[in-house]
This record gives C-alpha cells, structure tokens and sequence, in this order.
C-alpha cells in the first residue's frame, strides 16, 4: 500500500461541512475548523481530537480549541497532510433547568390531579 499522503484534511462531527478539506501548508486548527464551515453550535472545542499519520503509523492528540482560539495555547498545531479532525458535540447533563422545570411541573400536575380526584370535584 502506498504511503504518500494526498493533499487533504479531514474534519468530522460537530462541524457545518464535514469531510475532506484541501490541506493548506502552515495552516492551523482554527484555520481547517473555518475551512469545514466552523464549528456547529453544539461543538464541544474543549475536546477536539486530532489523529495525525506519520508514514504506515499515526498518533492521536486532543487540543482545547476553546483555549487555543482564546489564548493560544497550547502550542499551536501545524496540520499535516490527512490528518483527522473530530469535532465532539457536548453533551448535556440530565438535570439541566429545562428538565427540572419538566419534573416539577409535571409533579405538581399530578398532585393537583389526585388531590382533585380524591376530594370528589
């Protein structure tokens, strides 16, 4: 199998545009995060994952792009040909106000259900 790496970048998950992105010299990851559209609103940039290819072996790293767009740091991330980009989604807990408000109101319906069935009215 060959090991020459083609001119492109992939970005995947919480992205306007996923999939391949021409690969650019110097680019960083703010600038194939823009090339794929940028993140979509629920991206969670704290956890980006980059799987990087280095011949027949590849390594992954995860960069706070939240951070890095805001200070720059950590050291900035020169991408390389047919590197990977995976763009999380953030995940919400389960007891965010919406679903509390969820629980109570429908609590208290059914409180006022009973309490309205058991006195005969």
């Amino acid at each position: 199998f060959s090991t020459e790496a083609k001119n492109t970048v992939y970005v995947l998950g919480a992205v306007t545009r996923p999939g391949p992105v021409q690969f650019e010299e110097n680019a960083d990851l703010l600038q194939i995060l823009a090339a794929a559209g940028g993140p979509s609103p629920t991206a969670d940039l704290k956890k980006v994952k980059v799987i990087s290819r280095d011949g027949a072996y590849s390594q992954t790293y995860q960069i706070n792009g939240e951070k890095y767009s805001k200070t720059g740091e950590p050291i900035r991330y020169v991408v390389r040909k047919e590197d990977t980009f995976i763009v999380p989604q953030r995940t919400t807990s389960f007891l965010n106000f919406g679903t509390i408000a969820t629980i109570v109101g429908t609590a208290s319906t059914a409180w006022l259900l009973i309490d309205r069935i058991s006195s005969g009215n």
